[in-house]
């Protein structure tokens, strides 16, 4: 095991990035990511929330990005291992760094693989071991919406290198029988991710929808879904973000604590 030291930002930030500090339920978490180019948004924060309390289990992130949600379920919850798997080599390489940052060599392993390659994949993640598998997933269909000239956007918001179907294959192979997979997803299409879910045998076990005020049509939807589980789905109080204007509801607050960075919801 490598020793756990958080490294110098100095030593690990590049000059087209930004340092940035989330307070993820009292724990700190450091995050290169850039200027220009893809940026976690509060949609990483809140399916970190939603994922619940974890021991010694074995966690994969599918699509890391930035690691930011392998980062902070690695920093709350001590006793974790934690896979960050990314396909981009800039972003694996900024996931890379960003755990390095955060001093937790021990428990965190970047993966540099596509997620649709499973025999990949499979050399260095056993296949059906992994307690938990979590994924903000490219949501958006590629022939739809503005797609994003910078090509990590496009390819992390947009289906063009895959989405929900593949990575819901990738989390039934990873996981072990009850396991359990957490997704967020767009609320307008949750008939496309059960549809999904189910032809891999990940049966919805906990449904809860992400709402920007009290008064407006939900936005985001999170699920968790289990392994070859039974057909019986709890649907959580709505999570309301903010309470008027852009300010944070009390439960948003209520996870990063004293520090109230301004994140949105994707758009």
């Amino acid at each position: 095991m490598k020793k756990n030291t958080e490294m110098p930002a100095t030593a690990l930030k590049r000059t087209d990035e930004t340092l940035d500090t989330v307070t993820f339920h009292g724990k700190e978490v450091s995050v290169c990511q850039k200027v220009k180019g893809y940026r976690f948004s509060l949609d990483s924060v809140l399916l970190a929330d939603f994922v619940r309390r974890l021991g010694r289990e074995r966690v994969v992130d599918l699509g890391t990005g930035s690691g930011i949600i392998a980062l902070l379920l690695a920093k709350r919850f001590p006793s974790t291992k934690v896979w960050a798997v990314e396909l981009q080599p800039s972003l694996a390489d900024m996931a890379h760094r960003n755990i390095m940052l955060n001093g937790l060599e021990d428990r965190m392993q970047l993966v540099e693989a596509d997620v649709a390659g499973l025999k990949k994949l499979g050399k260095i993640i056993e296949p059906g071991s992994i307690d938990r598998v979590v994924c903000n997933p490219p949501y958006r269909k590629s022939t739809t919406g503005l797609i994003s000239p910078d090509d990590e956007r496009a390819v992390a918001r947009h289906e063009i290198r895959g989405g929900i179907d593949v990575m819901a294959k990738a989390a039934r192979y990873l996981l072990k029988n009850g396991g359990f997979f957490n997704v967020i997803y767009l609320a307008s299409r949750l008939s496309d991710l059960i549809d999904a879910l189910r032809r891999e045998k990940l049966e919805p076990k906990r449904i809860r929808f992400i709402h920007s005020y009290r008064d407006s049509e939900a936005k985001m939807v999170m699920v968790e879904a289990k392994k070859e589980g039974g057909r019986d789905l709890k649907v959580l109080p709505p999570l309301y973000v903010y309470e008027r204007g852009k300010d944070y509801s009390e439960e948003v607050l209520g996870i990063f604590g004293k520090v109230r960075p301004q994140i949105g919801i994707d758009q």
